[in-house]
Parts: structure tokens; C-alpha cells; sequence
């Protein structure tokens, strides 16, 4: 199961277009994005058990950093 879902290809125009947020939380948040779709790029190919478990041993920490680092933004805010 996804940790968070996002529309993919109006992803960057929303953060470009987040009031307030300098370029490089812009830049943090896109490139840790960028590796999550490296991930699926990865797992192409591979049966739904086998992607799921790359998603779990690479994609979740990801997510789960980027949840944190969310929330510490939103914080400082």
C-alpha cells in the first residue's frame, strides 16, 4: 500500500507554486520525488510480489523521510 499518493505530472508546478518555500526545500522535495520514480523504474518488469518488495526495502524509507521532513517544514513554517 502507497505511503501518500500524488498527481504525478502537476506535482512540480504545485510545489513551484508553494507560497513561501524557498528553492531549496523545492529542489529536496522534487529529487527525493525523483528517487521514488527510480524505484518504479527499477521494479518494471518484476511480478507484483517482487515490486512490492522493492517498494517496501526501497520506496518506504524514502516516503517515510519525506513524510518527516514534511512535517518539519510545516513546523518551521
Amino acid at each position: 500500500m502507497p505511503i501518500f499518493r500524488c498527481p504525478g505530472s502537476s506535482l512540480s508546478r504545485k510545489v513551484w507554486g508553494l507560497s513561501g518555500l524557498g528553492a531549496s526545500p523545492c529542489h529536496h522535495l522534487l529529487g527525493q520525488v525523483q528517487l521514488l520514480y527510480e524505484v518504479e523504474r527499477e521494479a518494471r518488469g518484476l511480478d507484483e510480489v517482487q515490486r512490492q518488495a522493492m517498494r517496501d526495502q526501497q520506496s518506504r524509507p524514502i516516503g517515510e523521510a519525506l513524510i518527516e521532513w514534511c512535517e518539519v517544514q510545516a513546523a518551521d513554517a
